[in-house]
């Protein structure tokens, strides 16, 4: 099997290169002067194979816990450590982005329900807010006119990425909300996270933009409480890892919200995925012929960062879920790429970043796509034409151990825990066929299973569902803030076809709500469409203005947000309570 390097690097989220060092005694070098960064990039040719001249102007990026108030929240990784999401509420307002707009829309009761603000964004498509009770942050891409686009034209993207746009409004009168502060960062955003009143963003731009004079483009920001002057990062302010990937420049910044005060701290590498716990936060970089990835490791307090140590393992982590924190432990599952095909791994480091334990090639032949960590157990799905369920005992981090396998059909791309003896899974059904003399997966329906863990020697399927057939999708396979679950409900945005292969039809299209008992099983409760002729019955197309993306519930109201409207139903009895229509979108200058 050819040897394929998946190259996941988790962004440089750190601060200040006299903090992070490569070694507890000496600093991370700084770039210093252009012709030591033309040498780095003409070294390290790792991802783009070359140098590309070209005007700046020119220059495109490629963006691509059960709760005890009265209203659900977006689901997160770490209780406390916030994530960005496209819907937010704080119980009474919904605040939501349609296109180049973020409105803020009266929610309770549902009787009042109606836009109370509409945020207009010229040039400027939000893609993530934070709420909290004084503050709503609106992150997005600002845009500039593609100098190649003609006035008049019907051109469908005249518009293009130009850097991100973070503006903060005060949202203590909720009748005059005020923009509070605004701040720009060169690049696109990779990811953001929220921890109290401190907020993280980490930005991505390539290093390859050559000026006019030959010179190499420099990342800048500029702050509206720095009087809205682009202020350019120096090459003595730029950082980066010996022997690490160098890509991009990684822009991190961390604003204090009561505080106000903003740090950014740039580095060469390359971003895709963090994960953060309450006191540190952790970065790993895969890269390189042995696609091995170091692992960095900061304690994180305010918008002070300082470095604790960096380890390695083999192989790769498949997101955010793969790496968790325990006791003073980095836990890590990779699936390492070998000559005769994928295993998998799982390491446990210890606070100096040392591996202390590890379980070696898991699963030969297969990859994980689904993990989840619950205390001292961790939770593996890997799939080739089976999906294996590995139980894993972490309780000594010195020699973690596989106690049990459940091999049943179909695979989970997202583990949800119920308690700490049950993990919900939400992924797809299969089946195995066989095409001369040969054998694959074709995927089936959406399926909803309970594991049940309680014996962790002899996992088990306890109870699952399957809807629909082949085709059928939901976007909380592949974005756990799709996920709805809330007081024991789960909800899911999903398209259900029926029929064979590409002969299926759609039949439903909106969002499915399920009661969720680790005895009882899985029973639907009820389902929501936003579709305008109310069914789908033998339909095959597919509108993307009735797709519900996001479920909310603030008392016994259910809100569904979809790109055309709000809809407001009874939580008991999904009897419908009002309806929205949201303004409409525009199709050609929305960048997300």
């Amino acid at each position: 099997m050819k040897k394929i390097c998946l190259v996941l690097a988790l962004l440089l989220l750190v601060g200040g290169c006299n903090v992070a060092s490569v070694s507890e005694e000496s600093p991370l070098p700084v770039v210093g002067s252009a012709e030591n960064l033309m040498k780095l990039l003409e070294s390290r040719q790792q991802v783009y194979g070359g140098l590309v001249k070209y005007r700046a102007a020119n220059d495109a990026v490629e963006a691509t816990a059960a709760q005890d108030s009265g209203h659900s929240t977006t689901n997160i990784q770490v209780q406390g450590i916030d994530e960005g999401d496209m819907v937010k509420t704080d119980g009474s307002y919904l605040y939501h982005i349609a296109g180049n707009k973020v409105l803020i829309t009266r929610a309770w009761p549902a009787s009042s329900l109606e836009i109370a603000q509409e945020i207009q964004m010229d040039g400027f498509f939000p893609s993530t807010l934070y709420v909290d009770d004084k503050y709503l942050v609106v992150i997005g891409g600002q845009t500039e006119k593609s100098p190649e686009a003609p006035e008049n034209n019907g051109c469908c993207w005249p518009y293009m990425p130009a850097n991100t746009r973070v503006l903060v409004y005060d949202l203590t009168d909720k009748d005059n909300i005020q923009l509070s502060r605004d701040f720009s960062l060169d690049g696109f955003t990779v990811t953001s996270r929220k921890k109290d009143n401190y907020l993280y963003l980490v930005n991505s731009q390539y290093t390859f933009r050559i000026m006019e004079d030959g010179q190499p483009q420099l990342p800048w920001y500029k702050d509206s409480a720095e009087g809205g002057e682009e202020t350019v990062i120096g090459y003595d302010e730029i950082c980066y890892f010996p022997d690490g990937e160098i890509s991009d420049y990684i822009m991190f910044a961390a604003l204090d919200l009561e505080g106000g005060k903003l740090e950014v701290d740039t580095y060469l590498g390359w971003a895709q995925n963090i994960y953060m716990s309450h006191d540190y936060l952790y970065i790993a970089l895969t890269e390189g012929d042995n696609c091995d990835t170091s692992i960095y490791r900061f304690a994180v307090d305010g918008i002070k960062m300082e470095y604790k140590g960096k380890g390695t393992v083999s192989g790769y982590p498949l997101n955010q879920f793969a790496m968790d924190e325990h006791k003073g432990h980095f836990r890590i599952a990779t699936t390492e790429q070998r000559e005769d095909g994928p295993v998998n791994n799982v390491y446990v480091l210890d606070e100096k970043m040392n591996v202390a334990g590890e379980i070696r090639g898991l699963a030969p032949g297969e990859t994980i796509y689904a993990a989840r960590f619950m205390g001292d157990m961790g939770y593996l799905v890997t799939f080739e034409m089976m999906d294996p369920l590995f139980a894993i005992d972490l309780s000594n981090p010195k020699k973690p151990k596989v106690l049990g396998e459940l091999k049943i059909p179909g695979f989970s791309n997202y583990l949800h825990p119920l308690d700490d003896k049950h993990l919900l899974g939400i992924g797809q059904d299969t089946e195995i066929s066989e095409l001369e003399g040969r054998e694959f997966v074709i995927t089936k329906g959406i399926k909803l299973a309970i594991f049940d863990v309680s014996d962790i020697n002899s996992p088990k399927e306890e109870h699952a569902v399957v809807l629909g057939d082949s085709g059928s999708w939901s976007e909380a396979m592949y974005d756990h803030k799709a996920v709805f679950f809330h007081k024991g409900v789960l909800a899911v945005p999903a398209g259900l076809t029926k029929g064979e292969n590409w002969e299926a039809n759609l039949v439903f299209q909106g969002a499915l709500f399920f009661d969720i008992d680790v005895e009882k099983g899985i029973q639907e409760l009820g389902r929501i469409t936003h579709d305008q002729n109310g069914s789908q019955e033998n339909g095959i197309f597919y509108w993307t203005g009735s797709n519900v993306r996001r479920i909310v519930q603030i008392e016994d109201v259910y809100y569904t947000i979809s790109d055309s409207q709000v809809m407001a139903h009874n939580a008991d009895t999904f009897s419908k309570l009002a309806e929205l229509d949201l303004p409409e979108i525009t199709s050609g200058n929305h960048w997300r």
